[in-house]
């Protein structure tokens, strides 16, 4: 129990600490609640430089069991250091981190302060949040920061890599082996060179300010999301995700995608040569179908063989400040236009990342399908299978589900109490600060 008879004698308060200045200055809120967690507790579980040196035993262990020549065991040991070492380069330094939460006339809000040195956050400007369609039901955008050094040592490192195996490796192994890593070589190789070249030549530059951000909107509806599925006698809500990237050159990023295009055809004539069997002859990639809108252009591929409903279709857009991926074509439209997010709050300031989740949306989306999953579990318990011709609805629904729908409607008031809630990340003298804040109302009384 020494531990427990030193507790507040061995310094002074925990409150008088650096990190917790945080909470001295907010004294004045209703704190609800606080979390720490010290330098010295967040060094004993993130990656050190000893675990570094484990991790090299550990390749040196592997080359010995493999029965590796000294040469090659050294040559393995050197590859898996370079690796390490330059991962353990720009891995995060561990830092205090404290958080605390308070009651608002609203809801609750808070913030979280880290000091990791070294995180890969980009708070130097604002975010630009004009291409996320307007008002989806939630948004996370963030910026990183871009490091084509990084890039270049990966590439390296594989490209070292692959000569090892290639020349140490496949080398003692049989004629079927050493054929194979030959054809490998010849065949392969090359379309990842291409690929590389790519990414460094046209959609490096392309990203380069490195922000880009994730939207879910729910605007498109259906009837009967899927062939083998029942049709829905109301509308239901298409859950619509997308991945948004910011442009520094739209030209760079078009052929860049046009290069990935050429280069999988070219991927599936190598791999047909090397085992003639292994993809049928007539199979290609579908050409995408393109339509000019206003803000650039969009390529759709159709899933025809999903069975999926026609709206649902692969989509890449193209702008001149953004690119969008989507399932849905339309939604990629809405984000090209330019509409900028619907925001309350302030978010012009310099951020490394904001979240924006509007929860009465979420609930409306959701509720819909809830009541479609228990219609047709009532109608499956009643007859044992679903029949895709059928339309479930009202007209459909058993005492037993029409029970069940009543108190899906109040879980769902209640869960409409959450209205909102926001979050956003700025870098402030080298300290990741987040503050969030959600509003909550009640339901009136009864």
């Amino acid at each position: 129990t020494e531990h427990l008879q030193a507790m507040g004698s061995t310094g002074g308060s925990l409150l008088d600490t650096k990190p917790f200045k945080v909470v001295r200055d907010a004294t004045e809120k209703p704190l609800t609640s606080i979390w720490y967690r010290s330098q010295k507790l967040a060094k004993s579980w993130e990656t050190s430089p000893e675990d570094v040196e484990q991790a090299k035993k550990f390749a040196t262990a592997v080359a010995e069991a493999n029965e590796l020549t000294p040469e090659a065991t050294a040559e393995a040991e050197k590859l898996v250091g370079e690796l390490l070492e330059g991962y353990a380069s720009r891995m995060p330094e561990a830092g205090p981190w404290l958080a605390y939460s308070y009651l608002t006339d609203t809801g609750y809000a808070g913030e979280e302060w880290n000091w990791a040195k070294n995180i890969p956050w980009n708070g130097s400007m604002p975010l630009s949040l004009d291409h996320f369609g307007g008002d989806p039901f939630a948004v996370i955008a963030l910026r990183t920061k871009t490091d084509p050094e990084q890039f270049e040592a990966f590439v390296n490192w594989a490209d070292s890599l692959r000569k090892f195996v290639s020349n140490t490796i496949a080398a003692t192994g049989d004629d079927d082996v050493q054929e194979g890593f030959k054809t490998f070589d010849e065949q392969i190789v090359p379309l990842g060179e291409e690929f590389t070249n790519t990414l460094r030549e046209k959609f490096l530059p392309a990203l380069k300010n490195g922000q880009f951000g994730l939207v879910l909107d729910g605007k498109a509806t259906t009837t009967k999301l899927q062939a083998a599925l029942p049709s829905s006698a109301e509308p239901l809500p298409l859950i619509e995700p997308a991945i948004v990237l910011s442009l520094d050159d739209d030209e760079l990023f078009r052929e860049g995608l046009s290069d990935i295009f050429a280069l999988y055809d070219k991927l599936l004539a190598a791999i047909r040569e090397i085992d003639e069997d292994a993809i049928p002859s007539e199979y290609r990639i579908p050409d995408p179908e393109e339509q000019k809108v206003d803000g650039g252009n969009i390529w759709t591929f159709t899933l025809p063989e999903s069975g999926l409903d026609e709206q649902i279709q692969l989509s890449i857009g193209v702008g001149k400040n953004a690119a969008v991926f989507s399932f849905t074509p339309k939604q990629v439209g809405r984000i090209l236009a330019g509409s900028p997010l619907q925001l309350q709050g302030d978010f012009s300031a310099n951020l490394a990342a904001v979240a924006i989740l509007d929860w009465v949306a979420f609930a409306d989306l959701i509720e819909p399908w809830a009541t479609y999953v228990i219609r047709c579990g009532g109608i499956q318990q009643e007859q044992g299978t679903l029949d895709p011709s059928e339309t479930i609805g009202p007209d459909s629904e058993t005492e037993e589900v029409t029970d069940a729908l009543d108190q899906l409607a109040t879980i769902f008031d209640v869960f409409r109490c959450l209205k909102s809630a926001t979050a956003k990340t700025s870098i402030e003298d080298d300290i990741t600060v987040t503050r969030w804040q959600n509003r909550i109302e009640d339901l009136p009384a009864k």
